[in-house]
């Protein structure tokens, strides 16, 4: 019995780890109809892996997905991060980006968010109760899904934000949490000591630094909670803090403005948009009555009716997406007055996306939410570990099993037999002779968003969304690809899509050979369905075919 008390809490930390990384653990890898990609890794995961391979010069970036452009308004630590360790260690920037980094992360995140519970309460339970909820806490989204369409595998972004069990599944949002936990971790082991040690300063200087370029976001989370410590250090009479925090804050600053110089104009001042959404969309948590009633009341002018929809609509969207977290609020007050540090930062981050949406991809300001929503998880093992005994364990089960069982079903999502989206063999094989190619320019054909409603899951990549797969497994840049992530960042893409879509249309030869030739083309990537009127045209256009299987055709552009 001692010996089993002893492992108890490893097999536990190990046991959330390995759950952590369900969402990722089989994408990426080869299967015999090709390379298997669950959930959003079809996009998300694929961007990152075509950035990464795309990185030579960490400071200037080349832009996979827009020839001839660099890297701007993202934040690219992370892909660094793996691009180093893959020239480092000689192992696949695939391994390490769907295999390896999240067993890494997925376990440190989970092993600091015991160590926080158990420093904050003194408490095992608590520690462990701290790390499962970072791991699968989730929406009441199940709930909904499981009443309209009797599956509870579906609804965690119901109610618009990505819940713990999706944590990996954002790889820079999973190093932005690491980071964040480490500086928290240091705060809390060091509340109370007068001299801080260098240690602690240099932790915190690397995790600050890091962070707006790993994550922007997170950065409005850890830098106010570092701020309200290094007040309370002031009403001690040290100043080192304080100092620490305004130096680190420049250099990071400056760090973050190389690769995001435009980044303030990227957001609108758009109030209950998505609250507005969320009754609004067929996809969320539809109430169109109420949508209609809203839209009539708004036409009519500002109507107390009216004030009752948005006040319904954001109760809506906040007890949705906290869930069981909103019981943290029944208890505010953390030992030793931490509250202080963490309650300003947590409300702050929950009221920017009830306020402003993102240029081109609106929906990109949820972010700010998630980490608002994980670290309420303290809050909430708070309330729990405080209740009268004979209503703790009843109400702790109770909690855990309400996250538990919804993350444990959805999990079943990413472990089927068919993946979401796949690249074929042949596809595998033609992005891989052209990657022996000389460095160049791919034009690919206008991504079609019609063309997987005559397809069967799971869809080829090409069907499946807008993506990079062919800049992240041939190693070249392409002209146009990845409208979601272009748009997010502000690139020029509606010309480059016009002129691509005009080119393909073959109006006019000379047009066309002087697109190819102003836009320094080198290569021309093509599904066999999409070539026929380019080879019809290859003499006019002075390419020649120098790949071709059942599937793919690749054409080099003469000079």
């Amino acid at each position: 019995m001692e010996k089993a008390k002893k492992y108890f809490t490893p097999i536990i930390l190990i046991a959330l780890s390995l759950f952590s990384t369900i969402p990722v653990i089989k994408t990426g890898i080869d299967y015999p109809y090709g390379i298997g990609f669950w959930g959003s890794n079809g996009h998300d995961g694929i961007w990152h892996l075509s950035l990464i391979n795309s990185i030579s010069n960490p400071l200037k970036i080349t832009m996979p997905i827009f020839s001839g452009s660099f890297l701007v308004n993202y934040h690219p630590f992370f892909d660094i991060l793996i691009a180093f360790l893959s020239r480092l260690t000689r192992i696949s920037p695939s391994i390490l980006l769907f295999q390896i980094f999240p067993l890494i992360s997925s376990f440190f995140i989970v092993l600091l968010s015991y160590k926080i519970g158990l420093l904050l309460f003194k408490n095992k339970l608590a520690g462990l109760l701290l790390a499962s909820f970072n791991v699968f806490s989730n929406s009441a989204g199940w709930i909904y899904s499981l009443v309209k369409f009797g599956d509870i595998r579906g609804g965690e972004s119901i109610f618009w934000a990505m819940q713990s069990p999706s944590i990996q599944l954002n790889p820079p949002f999973a190093l932005s949490i690491l980071f964040s936990l480490l500086v928290l971790y240091q705060i809390i082991s060091h509340y109370h000591q007068k001299n801080l040690p260098v240690s602690f300063y240099l932790t915190v200087f690397l995790s600050l630094v890091l962070l707006p370029i790993t994550k922007a976001y997170s950065a409005l989370f850890i830098f106010p909670v570092f701020f309200i410590f290094s007040i309370q250090k002031i009403r001690q009479s040290q100043f080192k803090p304080i100092i620490f925090l305004f130096i680190t804050t420049l250099i990071a600053f400056a760090i973050y403005k190389i690769y995001n110089p435009q980044s303030s104009s990227l957001f609108e001042f758009k109030p209950f948009w998505f609250t507005e959404s969320l009754i609004e969309s067929p996809d969320r948590f539809y109430l169109p009555k109420i949508a209609n009633a809203r839209y009539t009341l708004q036409a009519a002018g500002l109507s107390p009716r009216l004030i009752l929809i948005y006040i319904f609509s954001i109760a809506i969207f906040y007890i949705g997406n906290y869930f069981t977290r909103i019981l943290g609020i029944l208890k505010l007050k953390l030992p030793n007055s931490l509250h202080l540090l963490l309650l300003p930062p947590i409300i702050l981050l929950s009221l920017i996306p009830l306020i402003f949406i993102q240029s081109g991809t609106p929906w990109n300001t949820i972010q700010f939410l998630y980490y608002s929503m994980f670290f309420s998880n303290i809050f909430l093992v708070n309330f729990l570990i405080d209740l009268p005994s004979k209503f703790k364990l009843p109400l702790i089960i109770t909690v855990l099993l309400l996250n538990l069982i919804p993350s444990l079903f959805s999990s079943t999502n990413y472990l089927t037999p068919n993946p979401s989206a796949y690249i074929s063999q042949d596809e595998i094989s033609a992005l891989s002779f052209l990657s022996k190619q000389s460095p160049g320019t791919v034009l690919t054909y206008p991504y079609d968003k019609y063309a997987k409603q005559s397809l069967k899951a799971p869809l080829p990549i090409w069907a499946y969304e807008t993506t990079s797969y062919v800049p992240a497994y041939s190693q070249h840049p392409v002209f146009v690809a990845d409208e979601m992530n272009l748009s997010n960042s502000g690139y020029d893409l509606q010309t480059r899509l016009s002129q691509s879509n005009d080119f393909f249309k073959f109006q006019d030869k000379y047009a066309n050979r002087g697109f190819l030739v102003n836009n320094q083309i080198s290569y021309i990537y093509l599904l066999n369905h999409q070539a026929p009127t380019i080879s019809q045209h290859s003499q006019d256009l002075y390419i020649s075919q120098i790949y071709s299987n059942p599937s793919v055709t690749i054409f080099k552009v003469e000079r």
